[in-house]
């Protein structure tokens, strides 16, 4: 124990004398720097930067009329600015009016299919009504008869056709109407 002692005697001695002895400061030297100075005043600051690169948009938009045709006018150029709803050509409406005088004779001629069938379903059902009025009075064949009701539903059925054909006709010309007016 002993032993222990003198040396942590020894050892904190040395610390002491370690740590009183001169101590060595350095001291960094300021480097000075020179500078321009100018007097303070109100003035446009520019500076032109001129390089190459890729311009790339912000967002991109597929633009596709509603209608095909041919271009008639254009009013913007390349490169111009355009805004949502700005006319940027139109179409010549050639095209468009004789789609709207095709549709219109469309419509006329499924009227007057509609018509013709309306008469040979009239005609069917007087010639069914003969032919049942000969049929009950046993004038007529089992095959006759049935002939005549064939004859009607079949003229029932083209008076349905007839009509959905008047139908489709109208919406042609319906899209025909809204093609050309815009």
């Amino acid at each position: 124990m002993k032993r222990f002692i003198s040396l942590a005697l020894v050892l904190l001695f040395v610390a002491l004398i370690g740590g009183c002895g001169k101590k060595t400061v350095t001291q960094e030297e300021e480097v000075l720097v020179p500078v321009e100075i100018a007097k303070t005043r109100l003035a446009d600051l520019a500076h032109t930067l001129n390089t190459t690169g890729e311009i790339i948009p912000f967002a991109e938009v597929a633009v596709a009329p509603k209608v095909s045709g041919r271009v008639a006018v254009i009013h913007v150029k390349v490169g111009d600015r355009v805004s949502r709803g700005q006319v940027l050509l139109e179409l010549d409406a050639t095209e468009a009016r004789n789609a709207k005088t095709m549709a219109e004779a469309g419509v006329g001629v499924a009227r007057a299919n509609l018509n013709k069938a309306k008469q040979g379903l009239a005609d069917a059902e007087l010639d069914y009504n003969r032919t049942k009025a000969l049929y009950d009075s046993q004038a007529v064949s089992k095959a006759q008869f049935e002939q005549a009701e064939s004859m009607l539903n079949n003229a029932r059925i083209g008076v349905e056709l007839a009509g959905e054909q008047l139908k489709q006709a109208e919406a042609t010309l319906q899209n025909a109407e809204e093609t050309y007016n815009n």
